[in-house]
């Protein structure tokens, strides 16, 4: 996506009796933020399968930045239930309100659901408020939770 900065970021899974943790890390919040999308598509499907041809914009707030991390992500699963439709590009910008909270805001990119095409995996039906974990380790972000499946 045009004007993107590059920056280094990446998602791993985290040990859970029934559930997924998921945990994103990035040089800034943003980059966390794709990574932890880029681990749900992950979760759900064959990431490498999904394509870029449409486009949505999103909008999510939150309280903090970890309430904004599962608003991020169940705004991903809403849109996967609603629409058909699995995200692949991630072109977000976090900002801190005045009034308190975080507001999230961007265009993301991806296509319709093909359970041929994409290799369906694991039905995830909502990232949750357990296991929140935000903050910042060695000068880098990571926000972290459980994915219900």
């Amino acid at each position: 996506m045009g004007g993107a900065r590059s920056h280094f970021s990446q998602h791993t899974f985290l040990e859970h009796e029934a559930d997924i943790g998921l945990r994103g890390t990035g040089d800034c919040w943003e980059c966390a933020f794709r990574a932890g999308a880029a681990g749900l598509l992950e979760v759900m499907a064959e990431p490498s399968a999904v394509g870029a041809g449409r486009k949505r914009t999103v909008k999510v707030s939150g309280h903090d930045i970890g309430a904004l991390f599962v608003s991020w992500l169940n705004e991903l699963l809403f849109l996967r239930d609603a629409e058909g439709m699995l995200f692949s590009s991630y072109d977000i910008t976090i900002e801190k309100l005045g009034s308190g909270g975080y507001r999230l805001a961007g265009v993301i990119l991806g296509e319709k659901l093909s359970q041929e095409r994409h290799g369906l995996k694991t039905e995830v039906k909502a990232a949750t408020f357990s296991g929140l974990k935000y903050g910042e380790e060695a000068g880098r972000c990571f926000v972290q939770c459980l994915l219900d499946l």
